[in-house]
């Protein structure tokens, strides 16, 4: 499945013409930190989803990326 999630983030971004750098705003650790999950095959966090969710709400429901409903802190 996080094969799958990493490609539809991959996707999007694609789609949406946006870099790496762009979804960071600037942040170098975060972008560092998505480069990893995104490109170089780190696990993707759900905390990574949840920001990319925030950042791009339409996010959602490009290709149904991932529900997160029902997930607690303590069970990610």
């Amino acid at each position: 499945m996080e094969d799958s999630v990493r490609q539809r983030i991959k996707q999007f971004i694609e789609d949406k013409n946006l870099s790496i750098n762009a979804l960071s705003k600037g942040n170098s650790a975060l972008q560092r930190k998505l480069q990893r999950q995104i490109n170089e095959g780190a696990n993707v966090t759900v905390d990574t989803i949840e920001y990319l969710q925030d950042y791009c709400p339409q996010l959602n429901s490009h290709g149904n990326m991932i529900n997160l409903s029902g997930v607690t802190k303590t069970n990610r």
